[in-house]
């Protein structure tokens, strides 16, 4: 007899190779039918979709010797998901060459305990890749040296020829406006385009899937809601892009006339501040809804990109796709400068309506500039120069 467990490894494989099925229904239990109800995504993800299954497993499975290589960056999550593992995706479609993603020597500098794995990954299965949380994107295995001259890596967002007047043509698509938001560098099928890569990238499997089904469903949001992003510990320290805390009440003021007309009470509070926790009891007409995880406080040492205070990465990974999938329900984002709130406003873009890309109204504040206003709980960084990082003097905001 078939097990749950055997069934969903064979589902999971028939989707890594069918990347233009998604799953709409699925059992949760050994309790339930071994059913999967499966999908077939429209155009123009379709066109997408079938090319990289074409390109990633038909091509690169004829000789996986001349797969090219992208190497795992092992920073942030945008960084390394959006930057670095869909610009190897869309470099190759735009090149037709397959592509598989292998390690660095050490994945991060200063933190040798992550050596032949990505970080995130690093306690969550025996690979320490990507292949732990998601489908296969290729038919070949993971390389286990980075070859240089197989490198195969651009930052370029734009659409290739084949796929471009797809979207242009697309009525859900046509007239939206372009959304001011940092690292939002196109129009809407643009962003969207880019979107369906990442999302090939991070299509999770079955016991993923599920983890974070449950959690959301534990969770309980209330809507109508609005995204707030705060973050805080490490940004004084990121020694070439430095910006500044601003307090939980700035993000409240930025973004109350939007609240107040949209008639939200709701705010799911996306931070790495124990602080700012603390911040929301002076704010009670608003009911603030947070993730229960382990997060910094100011009085600790702390370092930039330190991503796992809980000392788990696989706990860290499963808590942050939760919040985006949560963050999808809500129709209001404010937040500062960061990749990680620009991404959480990119799922906020397609997954409440799900293949529809519909962007909701964001309110920003720019970290860039020093906070200016009274802080009740102030940080010695907030307005100190980083010349200590051998880098220029970031300006002091506008008076």
């Amino acid at each position: 007899k078939t097990t749950l467990t055997e069934a969903a490894e064979m589902v999971d494989a028939f989707l890594s190779r069918h990347s233009i099925y998604q799953v709409e229904a699925e059992p949760s239990s050994s309790e339930e039918p071994l059913i999967w109800m499966l999908e077939k995504v429209p155009e123009p993800e379709l066109s997408v979709y079938k090319a990289l299954d074409r390109l990633q497993f038909d091509v690169a499975g004829q000789d996986c010797s001349a797969v090219m290589h992208s190497k795992y960056w092992c920073s942030g999550w945008h960084a390394d998901l959006w930057y670095s593992v869909r610009g190897s995706i869309n470099e190759a479609l735009r090149k037709k060459k397959p592509v598989n993603f292998v390690f660095p020597e050490v994945c991060k500098d200063h933190d040798a305990e992550f050596i032949k794995s990505w970080h995130y990954a690093a306690d969550a299965c025996p690979a320490k890749d990507l292949t732990c949380y998601f489908l296969n994107v290729s038919a070949c295995q993971r390389p286990e040296d980075f070859v240089e001259s197989k490198e195969q890596f651009s930052l370029e967002r734009g659409i290739p020829l084949e796929f471009k007047s797809k979207f242009e043509k697309h009525e859900k698509l046509a007239h939206k406006p372009v959304v001011r938001l940092w690292d939002i560098h196109n129009d809407a099928t643009g962003e969207f385009y880019n979107f369906l890569l990442y999302s090939y990238a991070t299509r999770m499997r079955y016991w993923l899937r599920q983890e974070v089904k449950r959690r959301v469903a534990k969770f309980n949001l209330k809507q109508p809601c609005a995204v707030m992003h705060v973050r805080q510990n490490d940004i004084a320290l990121h020694d070439n892009w430095r910006r500044f805390y601003y307090p939980l009440k700035a993000y409240i003021e930025k973004g109350k006339d939007a609240l107040d007309a949209m008639g939200i009470h709701t705010i799911l509070l996306m931070t790495d501040s124990a602080e700012v926790l603390d911040e929301t009891k002076e704010h009670k007409e608003y009911e603030w809804r947070w993730m229960e995880k382990h997060r910094f406080r100011r009085d600790r040492p702390i370092k930039f990109e330190n991503q796992f205070p809980s000392g788990s990465p696989k706990e860290e990974t499963i808590a942050l796709l939760t919040l985006y999938h949560l963050a999808s329900e809500c129709r209001l984002f404010i937040g500062g400068v960061s990749g990680f709130g620009t991404l959480a406003y990119r799922y906020q873009c397609l997954l409440h309506t799900k293949n529809i890309w519909d962007c909701p109204p964001v309110r920003v504040l720019d970290q860039h500039k020093a906070y200016n206003g009274s802080h009740a709980n102030p940080d010695p960084r907030h307005n100190a120069s980083s010349e200590h990082f051998n880098k220029h003097v970031v300006p002091q905001a506008d008076s």
